[in-house]
């Protein structure tokens, strides 16, 4: 067998064959250095790549994570839609009254007047459809121009166009004027009340603080608290008012109405004619009457019929009013005072006098003629004590028996007692017998020192003025 030497010098591969397997031997030799070499170089390639990817990995951790740019959320475009407003009277408070209809949880009103001033605000949730802003102070008219409301969000950023509303003016305007007078005897014509017509023609509430009221160079002012006109409306303000002592005769009446800052809203003057009211005779039917003791007071007690308000006049029989009375319609009584207290009436005739109460017209005079009053003393008891050891009698008690006879009360004032040349009086306080009246008077009294025997017992009765009214003559016996 050929031998074969492999020589080598600095990567040069030298090789020697010998025979023909020798050179088969090297042929396969080289194919299969060539599979080594080409695995080799795919091996260090793969190595390479590996490496270049640890380090990129590497890179990644190592490095912050890039930026992630914010995607924008679309703008959801808030929806407020004004279905229907007005103005309106709150309480006294003119306000914008709106209806909406809105998507977002929380909108901010805000209304501003035609000076550019905010009058009111309010938050309005979602769900919430209506509002109502103030336009302007409690009971002042609304100034007229363009008032803007303006729709944003909690944090005041604009969520909807403002919206605008334009109002020329409240326009008051007096249709007519209808007045209340009383007519009183003494004291001509008085206006009573006064009832306003009134019309507003403008797109404002018109609000009526006062109404002054000129008349035969009288003023006076009816105040009627900020009474609201609406616009178009139509309506009658009516209150009291007192202006006296208007003669009867042809006037011109004036109203001027105002509002809180004075300025006039309207005026209106009308022709007045007054004349005296007919004259009308109250009818008058006396239906019972009696002479009464009222409290220590004669008096005249009468029931009857008026179709008026009357007034009462007494007079005695010299022409001397006793008494007055005021009775107003639907009254069925009253008492007269015939004389003073204790005092017996003078006899004689009575007149009634009866007058229409605001005319003056006077119905026929009632007349009450009466006698007198006629006392008579019928009987008398008197009370006696005997002292045994004086040997005298005493008189300690008196009971008079009376009867009045007459028409008239009578009043004792006193009584007056004689026995044995002794006096003693006896003092009544106004004791009162009726007409036709019977009844016993009981006093004490005092009389001492008379002896057994018979006497003549006087008594005699006095009114207030000492007149004498009744004297008793009776004959007691004391043993």
């Amino acid at each position: 067998m050929d031998s074969c030497i492999l020589a080598t010098s600095g990567g040069d591969k030298c090789w020697s064959w010998r025979g023909e397997e020798s050179l088969r031997a090297k042929q396969a030799w080289e194919v299969q250095w060539e599979e080594v070499n080409e695995m080799g170089k795919l091996k260090w390639i793969l190595m390479l790549l590996f490496v270049v990817l640890c380090a990129f990995l590497l890179c990644l951790t190592l490095s912050p994570p890039p930026k992630e740019t914010p995607r924008e959320t679309p703008k959801e475009t808030p929806q407020f839609q004004l279905k229907e407003w007005k103005v309106i009277n709150d309480d006294g408070v003119p306000k914008l009254q709106i209806k909406f209809s809105a998507n977002k949880s929380v909108i901010k009103l805000t209304l501003i007047d035609p000076d550019g001033v905010e009058t009111d605000w309010s938050y309005v949730e979602l769900g919430v459809t209506g509002a109502k802003l103030r336009m302007s102070d409690y009971g002042r008219t609304p100034p007229a121009g363009t008032y803007t409301l303006l729709i944003k969000d909690i944090l005041d950023r604009e969520v909807a166009s403002p919206l605008t509303f334009n109002f020329s003016r409240a326009n008051l305007k007096i249709i007519n004027v209808t007045p209340t007078w009383e007519y009183y005897k003494y004291r001509n014509y008085s206006l009573t009340s006064l009832a306003i017509k009134v019309k507003n023609t403008g797109d404002l509430p018109a609000y009526i603080d006062k109404a002054d009221i000129s008349i035969n160079g009288e003023i006076d002012t009816m105040h009627l608290l900020c009474e609201c006109i609406l616009p178009k409306e139509t309506k009658t303000v009516t209150d009291s008012i007192y202006i006296s002592d208007i003669s009867p005769g042809n006037y011109t009446l004036t109203i001027t109405l105002k509002d809180t800052s004075d300025t006039i809203m309207a005026t209106y003057s009308t022709e007045v004619a007054l004349s005296p009211p007919p004259k009308e005779t109250p009818q008058f039917q006396l239906k019972e009457w009696k002479v009464i003791n009222d409290d220590g007071v004669p008096k005249l007690q009468i029931k009857f019929s008026a179709t008026k308000s009357v007034d009462l006049t007494l007079t005695d029989p010299d022409g001397v009013k006793t008494d007055w009375s005021y009775v107003e319609l639907g009254v069925t009584g009253a008492k007269l005072r015939m004389s003073d207290y204790g005092r017996t009436p003078l006899p004689g005739t009575y007149t009634l006098i009866i007058k229409d109460a605001l005319s003056g017209e006077a119905a026929p005079p009632l007349a009450f003629n009466f006698s007198g009053a006629k006392l008579k003393i019928t009987d008398v008891t008197p009370t006696w004590e005997y002292y045994k050891y004086l040997g005298f009698y005493s008189l300690t008690s008196l009971a008079i028996k009376v009867r009045n006879t007459g028409d008239l009360p009578a009043y004792i004032n006193r009584g007056e007692l004689n026995i044995d040349g002794q006096t003693e009086t006896m003092y009544y306080l106004t004791e009162c017998v009726l007409p036709k009246e019977t009844r016993t008077i009981t006093d004490s009294v005092y009389i001492s020192g008379i002896s057994p025997g018979t006497y003549t017992l006087t008594i005699t009765l006095k009114d207030k003025s000492g007149t004498i009214m009744a004297t008793y003559n009776t004959e007691v016996t004391l043993s």
